[in-house]
């Protein structure tokens, strides 16, 4: 009788370790990849709050940049999953960094072919002054006007939005890729959820409370007092130009609101 009862509960151990590979085989994997500076907190914490969504943590989980292809097994121990979870929901903005990182929609598509894509786009002025601001804040760049230069120009890099929205397009198709601007998100954060359960295949929540700003500017190091000079915004302006007017023509997204960006 004792080693009847030991088959039943080997049995019912390789059941349920079957059922487990199973279920998170089935699991749909989303990704929000940006932009920096774009709202993604508070976007990470309403889909956070949907039942049927397992958020990573932490939500910067760069898991894709840093473990090599022999790790990737391990990708769903960073998800709290539930009989409920539909979709994993990975929050890293490191994602839509190009060119400092590269080939991460390459890596995911190995992974996940049928992987969809979240991305949030704001006023290139404003996103670059808020990156600036950032750095300083943390002290990752140095005092100086070289220093200031060089951020700025890491920053218009990721400001590329229309390149770096490609590298996604280019792999898995736009049909696969939900991009909407951080000035619409915040005015219709209700509106832009819901949006997201449709692209994502998950219900409708029953209610979505707007949540204030995340993660918003700080005071350490003097950062609540820098602001882009004329000069600087002339520059963005020049080089993204183009860029901007590729992503409306690409992606059809309006960027009627980028106020400091069209001079309005």
């Amino acid at each position: 009788m004792m080693r009847d009862g030991i088959r039943r509960l080997a049995a019912s151990v390789l059941r349920l370790r079957g059922s487990r590979r199973r279920r998170q085989g089935a699991l749909k994997h989303a990704f929000l990849i940006g932009g920096m500076k774009c709202g993604t907190w508070t976007m990470f914490k309403l889909l956070q709050a949907h039942p049927q969504v397992a958020a990573s943590n932490p939500k910067e989980l760069k898991f894709f940049s840093r473990n090599a292809r022999d790790q990737w097994h391990k990708y769903h121990e960073h998800f709290a999953i539930t009989p409920r979870t539909e979709v994993l929901l990975e929050g890293t903005t490191q994602y839509s960094k190009h060119p400092d990182t590269t080939d991460i929609a390459y890596k995911i598509s190995l992974y996940d072919p049928n992987a969809r894509f979240i991305y949030l786009m704001r006023d290139p002025i404003r996103r670059v002054e808020s990156q600036l601001a950032h750095r300083v804040a943390r002290r990752e760049i140095r005092a100086g006007a070289e220093a200031r230069a060089r951020e700025i120009e890491r920053a218009i890099h990721y400001s590329m939005y229309f390149t770096q929205l490609g590298s996604y397009a280019s792999i898995f198709g736009v049909e696969q890729v939900y991009a909407r601007t951080f000035e619409s998100f915040v005015a219709d954060q209700e509106g832009t959820v819901r949006e997201c359960c449709v692209f994502l295949g998950i219900d409708q929540p029953n209610e979505v409370r707007a949540l204030p700003p995340q993660n918003v500017r700080r005071s350490d190091n003097g950062a609540d007092r820098i602001a882009l000079t004329e000069a600087e915004k002339d520059l963005i302006r020049e080089r993204l130009y183009r860029e901007v007017l590729s992503l409306e023509a690409a992606f059809g997204i309006s960027t009627r609101a980028w106020k400091d960006f069209w001079k309005h």
